[in-house]
C-alpha cells in the first residue's frame, strides 16, 4: 500500500472513531450550574464551551448551546433564571460543544452566526434545518436586546474561520469562541490569548 493511502486510510479511521466515541459518551450525570456574572448576563456550566445568557424585559438570549444531549437540561436551567422566551441563539464557531443544541433551541429561537459557522454546518451533513443559523453576517453585527446593545464582530485569524466573539459592552461582559474574559478583570480562560484580545479589543468595543 502506497504510504499516501496509508495516510488517508488512517485519518478516515480516526474520523469514525471519533464519531463513535462522541455518540458513546454518556451525558446522564452532567449538571447544568448557573453563575451570576454582572447585571442581566448569567453564565451555564455544564460539558463544552459555557453558555452566555441574557435575561431581561425582552425574553431569553443565548450565547452558544454545548451538545445536542444536553439541551432539555439547559432549557430547565434557563427557564429557574426566567420564564420568558428564548428569543435568540448566538453561535461564537461551529465546533459540536457549541452549536449541538442549535437543532432543539432553533424549533423556536432564531439562531446568529458568521456566515462561515453555517457553510461549516451545512457541510457536515448531519445538521437539520433548524440547526443552521437564520441570520448571518460577514464582519459585524449589532443586536440590540434586554435594553443593552450586543456586538459581535468576526475574527478571521480565530479559533475557527467562523470565530466571533460578543461583548456587552454596558454588563462589561465577553463572550468568546475560545476566550472568556469579565472586562475589567484579569480572568482569561486556558484557551484565550490575552495578546489576541488586546488586538481585537479596540473593534469590539468601540
Amino acid at each position: 500500500m502506497k504510504l499516501s493511502n496509508l495516510f488517508g486510510a488512517l485519518v478516515v479511521l480516526s474520523l469514525v472513531l471519533l464519531g463513535v466515541a462522541r455518540a458513546q459518551r454518556d451525558f446522564s450525570n452532567v449538571e447544568i450550574k448557573s453563575t451570576p456574572v454582572s447585571g442581566n448576563i448569567h453564565m451555564l456550566e455544564g460539558s463544552g464551551g459555557n453558555i452566555g445568557v441574557s435575561v431581561g424585559v425582552d425574553g431569553l438570549l443565548i450565547v452558544d448551546d454545548q451538545f445536542a444531549p444536553l439541551a432539555d437540561k439547559i432549557e430547565a436551567a434557563l427557564a429557574r433564571l426566567d420564564q420568558g422566551n428564548l428569543k435568540f441563539v448566538l453561535n461564537t464557531h461551529w465546533h459540536g460543544d457549541h452549536t449541538g443544541g442549535n437543532a432543539h433551541f432553533g424549533r423556536n429561537a432564531s439562531i446568529v452566526a458568521h456566515t462561515n459557522v453555517r457553510k461549516r454546518l451545512v457541510e457536515a451533513d448531519r445538521t437539520p434545518k433548524e440547526g443552521l443559523p437564520v441570520i448571518t453576517f460577514d464582519r459585524s453585527l449589532s443586536l440590540q436586546f434586554n435594553e443593552e446593545e450586543i456586538k459581535v464582530i468576526h475574527l478571521p485569524s480565530g479559533h475557527t474561520d467562523g470565530a466571533a466573539p460578543y461583548v456587552m459592552p454596558e454588563s462589561g461582559c465577553l463572550r468568546e469562541s475560545q476566550i472568556e474574559i469579565e472586562i475589567g478583570s484579569a480572568l482569561v480562560s486556558k484557551y484565550g490569548s490575552l495578546r489576541f484580545f488586546k488586538l481585537h479589543y479596540t473593534d469590539l468595543v468601540s
